[in-house]
C-alpha cells in the first residue's frame, strides 16, 4: 500500500475530518481521507480513451468472429433421487 502525505492541512479541515471519523467509527483521520479519495476516484469519469480489460479483450478477438456451438443434448441417465416422494398420483 502506498503512502500519501498531505501538507498544509488547516485545523478546520482536520477537525472536519475528525468529526467524520467519529460519525463513521473509523479509527483515524487518515482512513477518513483515504475513504473520501476512494469515493472521489470511483465517481470520477473515465479518462478519454481509457478502456476496461473486458473491452480490450473484446477488441482483440472481435475481428476473428464468433463461434456458434450447438447446444448439448441433455439426457437423464439415472433416476432422480426421492422422485417417488413427489408423485401426485399417490394422493388421489
Amino acid at each position: 500500500m502506498g503512502n500519501l502525505i498531505i501538507t498544509a492541512l488547516d485545523d478546520t479541515m482536520r477537525a472536519s475530518l475528525a468529526a467524520r471519523d467519529r460519525l463513521r467509527d473509523v479509527r483515524s483521520v487518515e482512513e477518513v481521507a483515504g475513504y473520501i479519495l476512494q469515493r472521489t476516484l470511483d465517481a470520477a469519469p473515465r479518462v478519454e480513451g481509457e478502456i476496461s480489460l473486458g473491452d480490450a479483450i473484446h477488441a482483440l478477438f472481435a475481428p476473428l468472429g464468433g463461434v456458434n456451438l450447438p447446444s448439448p443434448v441433455r439426457v437423464h441417465e439415472r433416476p432422480v433421487p426421492f422422485a417417488d416422494m413427489f408423485d401426485d398420483d399417490e394422493d388421489a
